[in-house]
């Protein structure tokens, strides 16, 4: 399945996880190979009103999101 390949992905890192969906997708980050995978989040179109800003400032990263 999806999740179980998730739970594979993730030991190569929590980023990998998600990959294994496509768009977007959310990490339940657990404790252990159980408990630790992603699932895929159905969109329903709202990505298409997504907008994002990245300020650095100081070696600090802000982030503006608007939905």
């Amino acid at each position: 399945s999806d999740t179980d390949l998730s739970r594979l992905a993730r030991r190569g890192s929590g980023s990998a996880s998600r990959s294994i969906f496509g768009g977007f997708a959310e990490w339940e980050k657990g404790h252990d190979d159980l408990t630790s995978y992603a699932h895929g989040i159905n969109s329903n179109g709202w990505e298409k009103d997504l907008s994002m800003i990245f300020v650095v400032i100081n070696f600090q990263i802000y982030c503006a999101i608007n939905m």
